[in-house]
């Protein structure tokens, strides 16, 4: 697993945290969420939310789209975001449903193998 530091010129790359090589890879996808999620997340996996939360998991094809997730979930007690980049193996299997720029997993059976993370910096303002 490798950490990717935010890039500091974000804007000039078109908002995406990752290289190129990741962003444009059909079976990478992106989770955003608060930073204060990734510990639970790097030891316990992803896990679907109970009821009354959507039953799934959702990814974005690019980390732009997440990034948004990612700054949105920040908060006073974890003033940091994290995006989360995972692979699929498979993205034909049961319970996965793909719309135009996410992906819902439904299932994680199996979860997708996480490859790595940014850190968004409390300092940055998403706009």
């Amino acid at each position: 697993m490798k950490i990717f530091p935010f890039p500091p010129n974000i804007d000039e790359v078109g908002y995406k945290a990752f290289p190129v090589a990741l962003e444009d890879d059909p079976n990478i996808y992106f989770h955003g969420t608060e930073a204060s999620s990734l510990e639970a997340i790097l030891r316990d996996g992803f896990k679907i939310p109970a009821p009354p939360l959507a039953q799934s998991v959702s990814f974005a094809t690019t980390s732009s789209l997440s990034l948004r997730y990612a700054s949105e979930a920040r908060n006073v007690t974890s003033p940091e975001g994290c995006i989360i980049a995972v692979r699929y193996a498979d993205l034909s299997r049961r319970g996965i449903v793909k719309e135009t720029s996410i992906l819902h997993d439904y299932t994680l059976e199996p979860a997708p193998v996480i490859i790595g993370y940014c850190i968004i910096p409390s300092n940055y303002r998403f706009v």
